[in-house]
């Protein structure tokens, strides 16, 4: 079995074959990004009333809405299985500390995603749950604990996501590419800023998709053939949660559009400001073609009326870019600390047989 020596990068000698079950996690994690977005906008979340099984079972009729909610429910199962192989593999077959702690932490979030997913069911249909989930919550409305479990549940997925690929990236052994170099102390404060607004623009995406205002503002690029929309309209003293607040619903929707292009603008000035910096320019050159398509593709959910093709590539779309925020967050912190010098040209990682 070939080994490849991650030395440089400070993660030790691993496995290869450790760098490729890697590799399957991340792409099952983003299926199971796109099948939770089917759920979501097929809204087949209440489809299947119990938790852990369907219907009392592991192999219920694929109809309907039971066909989105089971389906994730079986990805969410593998992408768990596999975080914990790679978990596993990790402490058994390498000494890095780096790795162990990324692949345990998301194990630790892709449990705790499970159990939420489960809340976030039993909730709505287990009497019991609703009256424990109000009384620790001090909420009036279950619907309002269930948006808060959804949108939480939303966030710790793409998380999932952001570490499975940190751990794709400590195992690469390209220390001659731009993308693996050191990333300057100096970037850190905007690398949190960046952070912080992909942050709060997944939150409020979570809230759009959860509350049902994904077609509240009905135009694009213009709200209501305004720049801002006029809030004083949709004024409902009547409405009895947040949720149900058509002025909170247009504000979350108008926000989620204020905080995408903010962030655009956010990387086009730090991609200007870094341009001679390559191992910075490059990883913010791929952010920034990202997030000129996933403005596209909001525009697309809009003017086919929340197609399912554009609300599951606009999600898959942001979980992308908050994952490759993340690992920029990662590269300023820590990065700098491996040792990692640029190879000369061409060369490759050492692999002994």
């Amino acid at each position: 079995m070939s080994q490849i020596d991650l030395k440089a990068r400070g993660s030790g000698t691993i496995p290869g074959w450790l760098r490729w079950l890697a590799v399957a996690t991340f792409v099952v994690a983003i299926a199971l990004i796109a099948v939770g977005a089917s759920v979501t906008s097929t809204g087949s979340g209440d489809a299947v009333p119990d938790w852990p099984l369907s219907y009392g079972s592991l192999t219920p009729p694929m109809i309907g809405g039971i066909r989105y909610e089971h389906s994730h429910r079986l990805v969410a199962g593998l992408t768990a299985l596999l975080i914990g192989l790679t978990t596993l593999f990790t402490w058994l077959k390498t000494t890095s500390r780096k790795l162990r702690l990324v692949s345990s932490a998301a194990l630790v979030l892709v449990l705790i995603q499970a159990v939420l997913g489960g809340l976030r069911v039993l909730v709505i249909s287990t009497e019991s749950v609703q009256d424990a989930a109000l009384s620790v919550t001090g909420a009036h409305y279950v619907e309002t604990v269930r948006v808060l479990i959804a949108t939480f549940h939303a966030y710790l997925a793409e998380s999932v996501v952001a570490l499975v690929l940190i751990f794709l990236y400590l195992t690469m052994a390209r220390a001659d590419r731009a993308l693996f170099r050191p990333v300057p102390a100096a970037f850190r404060p905007a690398a949190m800023l960046l952070f912080v607004l992909l942050s709060i623009q997944l939150v409020l995406g979570a809230l759009v998709r959860h509350t049902g205002a994904g077609l509240v503002i009905p135009d694009f690029p213009l709200a209501f053939g305004r720049f801002i929309p006029p809030f004083s309209r949709f004024q409902s003293p009547s409405a009895v949660a947040f949720w149900d607040n058509p002025l909170f619903r247009v504000a979350a929707h108008f926000s989620h559009r204020v905080v995408g292009f903010s962030i655009f603008l956010v990387l086009i000035g730090l991609r200007v400001r870094w341009r001679s910096q390559p191992e910075v320019s490059r990883h913010l050159s791929l952010l920034l073609a990202l997030t000129a398509v996933q403005i596209g593709l909001g525009g697309w959910i809009i003017l086919s009326g929340r197609s399912l093709a554009s609300t599951i590539l606009h999600v898959v779309n942001g979980t992308l870019i908050f994952s490759g925020g993340v690992l920029l967050l990662y590269r300023s912190f820590w990065s700098g600390e491996t040792g990692v010098e640029p190879a000369a040209h061409g060369e490759e990682a050492a692999v002994a047989g």
